[in-house]
């Protein structure tokens, strides 16, 4: 999502985990022309860093068995 360009994202949980590995994790990275639609209800916010001028939030949800991490870039999220 780093291409000059107005790129919007949607994501439900189940495509966090069908396109992740074993390990459920997930890193976007994008600016502030990008947006993502993904309903962050009911996950927890575990983690907020910021290194080189870019901040990122964390989030975890578990899915029956499976923990689900999912990392954003803050300008992703509203």
């Amino acid at each position: 999502m780093d291409n000059e360009s107005a790129d919007t994202l949607e994501l439900s949980l189940d495509d966090v985990l069908d396109i992740t590995d074993g390990d459920n994790d997930l890193i976007i990275i994008g600016d502030d022309e990008d947006s993502l639609d993904l309903d962050t209800t009911g996950w927890d916010e575990t983690d907020s860093t910021s290194e080189n001028g870019q901040t990122t939030t964390t989030y975890e949800d578990q899915d029956s068995d499976e923990i689900v991490t999912i990392t954003l870039d803050d300008d992703l999220v509203d």
